[in-house]
């Protein structure tokens, strides 16, 4: 299995401990991107959708652990640290990191926690495209639970999402609307593996096709081309704006 890889160093380090991983005995990691920022890794790795995320922690760089409080319900990724010391073990695991390393490397332990995360990211594969083989069909549509039934949507009609309580309701093109009976953190997850959609905040998913324009204020607003306005959770409105710039 390929484990597509995002790296997190700081500017200071030369990340040597990183380089090894990338080395020809570990053919199994293919780098698909790279960042010493943490607001910009968690802006390209929401639109990259890596399977692996190795940091390179020091002390300059700890911000780096607050990498899964941006994805608080994503499990598509596992963090790997590498470090020094055992300083920030506790830490990582309070934090969801999924293993840790101390440098220098040795091979039979990278092996270890790369076989221990491909492990976990297969599991959740699976799991994941179970749910959506069976709601999204080969024309990209969804099939949703309703009421009297089931509905096929076509994903590119979707404007946004909106939880109510342990339903969502759907707000489509031409000002028609739908009440589906599952919460919105499964529409999330259904919608995954199309790129444009984005979490505004703990209520709102919308369509990033339909985003009209973006407002300062305390937190920051948007507006979409139906002319609604929504609120922007403040501590998303960083990755928001690198999102948006990505598309």
């Amino acid at each position: 299995m390929i484990l597509s890889t995002f790296l997190l160093a700081g500017k200071r380090r030369s990340s040597n401990s990183i380089q090894q991983l990338t080395q020809k005995q570990f053919k199994n990691i293919e780098i698909v991107g790279a960042s010493d920022e943490l607001t910009t890794a968690v802006a390209s790795i929401a639109a990259l959708k890596p399977q692996l995320v190795l940091m390179d922690i020091d002390s300059s760089n700890q911000d780096f652990l607050q990498l899964n409080n941006y994805f608080p319900d994503a499990s598509f990724f596992q963090a790997i640290v590498l470090a020094n010391s055992r300083d920030y073990t506790i830490r990582s695991i309070r934090m969801g990191m999924a293993d840790y390393l101390l440098k220098p490397l040795e091979t039979k332990e990278v092996e270890e926690a790369l076989s221990r995360a491909e492990s976990r990211i297969k599991k959740y594969e699976k799991h994941h495209q179970s749910n959506v083989s069976a709601s999204l069909d080969s024309k990209q549509r969804l099939t949703l639970p309703v009421s009297n039934g089931y509905s096929f949507v076509d994903i590119e009609d979707i404007i946004r999402c909106e939880a109510s309580r342990s339903y969502t309701i759907l707000y489509l093109k031409n000002d028609d609307k739908m009440i589906v009976s599952k919460p919105l953190r499964t529409i999330e997850m259904m919608l995954e593996s199309c790129r444009g959609f984005f979490r505004i905040n703990r209520s709102h998913l919308i369509n990033m096709k339909y985003l009209k324009s973006y407002g300062r204020s305390k937190n920051g607003y948007i507006t979409l081309k139906n002319g609604e306005t929504l609120s922007l959770s403040s501590n998303r409105r960083d990755v928001f704006l690198n999102v948006a710039r990505l598309l």
